[in-house]
């Protein structure tokens, strides 16, 4: 194998040169570019009053709830079809325990007279173009 020197062979230029007395007048360069650009001014955001910002918000998001629920909802103003379905569609509770749950006073306050007066009766089966049906039934 040949022995290799480098001080035989050409030596490869960059092509990159400085320019005369670069690093000489370079400090003074940069610091006369650094005095001539204007400061810019900073807006500081106190971290005081994003902390007010932030409790303002948590306490207005946590009354919110306490102002809608101010709207008390009687059982008057229930539709009695959607108690109905209520009790037969998201509840567990069979018809036994819903009997058995009932006080004998709500009972009473369920008591309905049924009496009809046979005119009544008459005049409905007439104004029905079925009441054969209903007759003969």
């Amino acid at each position: 194998m040949n022995k290799f020197n480098l001080e035989q062979h050409p030596k490869i230029t960059s092509g990159f040169t400085t320019p005369e007395n670069y690093f000489d007048t370079l400090s003074n360069t940069v610091l006369e570019k650094t005095k001539q650009q204007p400061k810019q001014e900073t807006r500081v955001l106190s971290l005081n009053r994003v902390i007010y910002i932030a409790a303002a918000i948590l306490v207005l998001a946590l009354s919110v709830p306490f102002f809608q629920s101010n709207s008390n909802v009687t059982l008057e103003q229930i539709d009695t079809n959607s108690i109905e379905n209520y009790l037969s569609y998201q509840t567990n509770i069979s018809q036994y325990e819903l009997i058995n749950s009932i006080e004998l006073e709500d009972l009473d306050a369920m008591n309905i007279n049924l009496a009809l007066e046979d005119e009544s009766v008459e005049a409905i089966l007439t104004m029905n173009p079925n009441f054969e049906n209903y007759i003969t039934e």
